[in-house]
C-alpha cells in the first residue's frame, strides 16, 4: 500500500536573537554578549557590502504544528519543518510521520509502538490543504536562526530524506515525528533548545499525556495504558514532553519569549544599566503553570510594553520597578492599569 502521511501518534516567532537561538544563564554572559557585539560591529562595517551573502541567507525556516485529527494515529497531532528559499520561491515541507499500512501486523505493531517510520520531503502547497480539509488547525512558527544554522538544518534534512537515510525505528515517546523535528532544530541551534527545556517540568508523565490524548478512543487508550511499563510514570522535563507536537510548539514559543526578554536587557546594558537590571527582574512575574503561568505572562508583557517610553529616561528604572510592583499587587490588574496610564503621561 502506498505510504501516506501519519498525523503522527504521538504565529509567533521563535528565537529572534540576531545571532540565532542560544542560551543565557547569567548577567555576566549578557555583558559579554554586548561587548562581543560592540567589538564585532566595526569589522562588519569595514567589510561593507562587498561581501557575498553567506550560505543560508536566503532561507526561511518554519515549524508547522497541526492539531489532532479524528483517526487514531492522528490523536497526538503532528508537526513538520518547512525550508523556504526566498531566491527561488521554492519551499519544502519535511515530514517525519510517514508510515505504511501495508507493514506486516500493522495494527498490532501500532498498538505496541513497534513500527518503521520515515521522513519525506513534500510541497507545502500540496500538503497543507490536506490538514485544512480534515478540519485541523495549523500554526506556523517562523524560526529566526542564523544563516549558518539555516544552511546546516536544510542540508541535514535534505540528506535525511534520501531513500537510504529516510527510515527510522518508531517509538511513541522517544523517536516519533515530533522528537525527530525537535532534535533536528536543536542540533541546528547548537543545543540551545535542549538547554532551555531539559530542567523545567509541569509534572506530567508519558502515561498522563498518552491517556489524555487518546481519551476520545477509550479502547485504544486502555490498551495503550495497559502496555505501558513503569518508565511511563516518570516525571517529564519540557524537553521530554516535546514528543507531543503541541507541547513542542508551546515550548518553542516560551523559548522565544525568554530570548526576547534577554535581548531587551542586553540592548539596554550600555544605554541604561539600571533599567536593564529591572527588565531582568521582571521575569519574577512569570511563574507556575497553566492559568497562573498565562496570567504571569500577560502581566509581564504589559509591564514590558512600557519599555520604549522608559528607555531614555533617567528615572526609567524606578518606573519599571513601580510597574512590576503594581503587577504583583493584585490579581485583577487594576493597579497595573493605573500605573501604565501614569507612565503614558510622562
Amino acid at each position: 500500500m502506498t505510504p501516506e502521511p501519519s498525523r503522527c501518534l504521538n504565529g509567533p516567532i521563535v528565537g529572534a536573537v540576531g545571532r540565532g537561538l542560544y542560551s543565557i544563564a547569567t548577567l555576566g554572559t549578557l555583558v559579554a554578549l554586548v561587548l562581543l557585539a560592540l567589538f564585532s560591529s566595526g569589522d562588519a562595517h569595514a567589510q561593507g557590502t562587498a561581501t557575498t551573502d553567506p550560505p543560508g541567507a536566503n532561507l526561511d525556516v518554519s515549524l508547522f504544528t497541526f492539531g489532532p485529527g479524528e483517526e487514531v494515529w492522528e490523536r497526538f497531532g503532528h508537526n513538520a519543518i518547512q525550508i523556504r528559499d526566498r531566491s527561488s520561491g521554492e519551499a519544502v515541507l519535511y515530514n517525519y510521520g510517514i508510515f505504511d499500512f501495508g507493514q506486516k501486523n500493522f495494527f498490532v505493531n501500532f498498538a505496541r509502538g513497534l513500527m518503521t517510520y520515515r521522513i519525506a520531503a513534500g510541497d507545502p502547497a500540496d500538503e497543507l490543504p490536506v490538514y485544512v480539509a480534515e478540519g485541523r488547525w495549523i500554526v506556523e512558527q517562523k524560526l529566526n536562526l542564523t544563516p549558518a544554522q539555516r544552511a546546516q538544518l536544510a542540508g541535514f534534512l535534505a540528506n535525511n530524506a534520501r531513500p537510504e537515510n529516510a527510515e527510522y525505528r518508531y517509538d511513541y515517546f522517544r523517536a516519533n515525528c515530533s522528537t525527530r523535528v525537535r532534535d533536528a532544530l536543536d542540533a541546528a541551534a547548537g543545543g540551545a533548545i535542549k538547554a532551555q527545556t531539559i530542567a523545567p517540568s509541569r509534572g506530567f508523565t508519558y502515561r498522563i499525556d498518552a491517556d489524555r490524548l487518546m481519551r476520545p478512543d477509550p479502547l485504544v487508550m486502555l490498551a495503550m495504558d495497559a502496555g505501558l511499563g513503569p518508565y511511563a510514570d516518570q516525571r517529564l522535563s519540557n524537553w521530554d514532553e516535546s514528543f507531543v507536537p503541541m507541547e513542542l510548539m508551546r515550548h518553542m514559543r516560551e523559548v522565544q519569549h525568554r530570548e526576547a526578554w534577554l535581548v531587551a536587557a542586553a540592548n539596554l546594558l550600555t544605554v541604561n544599566y539600571d533599567l536593564a537590571i529591572e527588565v531582568l527582574n521582571n521575569r519574577r512575574l512569570v511563574k507556575g503553570y497553566s492559568d497562573t503561568h498565562a496570567r504571569g505572562l500577560s502581566k509581564f508583557d504589559r509591564v514590558m510594553s512600557a519599555l520604549p517610553m522608559l528607555r531614555d529616561r533617567e528615572d526609567g528604572a524606578a518606573w519599571m520597578k513601580r510597574l512590576r510592583q503594581a503587577a504583583l499587587l493584585d490579581e485583577n490588574g487594576a493597579a497595573l492599569d493605573g500605573a501604565l496610564k501614569t507612565v503614558e503621561t510622562l
